[in-house]
């Protein structure tokens, strides 16, 4: 069966070998998966690896040569073009950099059990046990714990690509977020599935690592701005009209947009007929608002690598005054949930968990009784 395609780009001829060699060693059957790498034209050290592997292991390959990417940050690009070389006959596709290593015997066949989860096949298997189970509420969380999962190739037709930007992982998972919101729900925990390996960055010198850092923090304000977050709704809403035509029973469909509405239809070819019609617009002012308040309270060393001297000045203008408004907001908060009759135990620990300078302040008429026993 062809089971799963997987996809990543590599100028690390030893790591990307070891992995290979890994795939075929712990699969049950070795024929079941295909390697899509893509390689730079020109990386000579590549090719003779490419070479070496076919010749001595038996595993099915295919190789894109593509010109250098100016830098790290366009990896996502190689992703794409891996996904366009596959075969679009694998069930299941999977990104990687060269540094995992599958540690479960037999991995094959614990993926195969995964087979239509979910008959409309819209749906992700996460891999990575620190972060399968966590439940997202802040799309702003998808930079620290976004998974690399196994999905299958129709929710990559949904998608029509890896990534729009970098953080193939960040991008996906942020799609599976705006899922949620429209009412479907669709990350698995792949369990019994351990990968291991390096982690990404590990083999960095301190250099590159510090590089690495900086642009991560540029990465991310890209990934979470507003106009990627619609590419994200856009791509949620296709998955949500494919899962409403396995619903709906439509053999024959096409999905319409029509991007001065930005909106989505499910149209029946047979009736000429539309079944369903979503709109992905977003509301850019407030998702703008919100990142401006997620740089200002991050607390990384890095936030503000790259920012204009104006944008940096406003950062710190607003996180000065923020724990003053957040203080006027308890306070105002304080009073009235006392009129509402809400407990002062209540009030008083939710205040403290809201802005903890208040416990001092509500601790303070304790102090002053103690000492004043001390006197006496």
């Amino acid at each position: 069966m062809k089971l799963l395609s997987i996809h990543l780009p590599s100028n690390k001829p030893l790591h990307f070998r070891r992995l290979v060699k890994n795939l075929v060693a712990t699969a049950a059957d070795p024929k079941c998966f295909e390697v899509v790498v893509k390689i730079d034209v020109g990386d000579g050290a590549m090719e003779r690896a490419i070479e070496e592997i076919r010749r001595d292991i038996d595993v099915n390959m295919t190789v894109v040569h593509t010109p250098p990417f100016p830098s790290y940050w366009h990896t996502y690009i190689a992703f794409n073009e891996c996904l366009r070389a596959s075969d679009p006959e694998y069930y299941f596709c999977w990104h990687v950099n060269d540094e995992v290593l599958i540690e479960t015997r037999d991995w094959d066949r614990r993926l195969e059990s995964y087979i239509d989860f979910f008959p409309d096949r819209i749906y992700r298997l996460k891999v990575n046990p620190h972060k399968m189970f966590r439940n997202f509420s802040d799309i702003h969380e998808t930079c620290l714990y976004a998974d690399y999962p196994i999905v299958p190739r129709r929710w990559l037709e949904g998608t029509e690509v890896w990534a729009e930007c970098h953080g193939p992982d960040v991008y996906q998972e942020g799609i599976a977020i705006y899922l949620g919101r429209y009412g479907h729900h669709r990350n698995v925990p792949l369990l019994d599935f351990v990968v291991g390996g390096d982690e990404p960055g590990e083999n960095l010198s301190p250099e590159k690592t510090l590089a690495r850092s900086q642009g991560t923090c540029n990465a991310w304000d890209s990934i979470l701005s507003s106009n990627m977050q619609e590419r994200m709704a856009r791509s949620a809403r296709r998955l949500q009209l494919l899962i409403l035509a396995h619903e709906y029973k439509v053999a024959n469909y096409e999905i319409r947009e029509d991007a001065r509405t930005k909106t989505l239809e499910l149209v029946d070819i047979e009736y000429e007929r539309v079944r369903a019609r979503v709109w992905y617009t977003i509301d850019h002012v407030a998702v703008r608002l919100r990142n401006f308040h997620y740089i200002a309270r991050r607390d990384l060393p890095h936030s503000l690598f790259g920012k204009s001297l104006v944008y940096r000045g406003a950062l710190r203008a607003y996180a000065a005054v923020l724990p003053t408004s957040r203080a006027i907001v308890v306070l105002f908060k304080l009073p009235l949930g006392l009129l509402m009759g809400i407990p002062w135990t209540a009030m008083r620990a939710a205040t403290v968990q809201a802005c903890p300078a208040f416990e001092r302040l509500f601790n303070a008429p304790h102090a002053v009784l103690r000492r004043l026993r001390g006197m006496a």
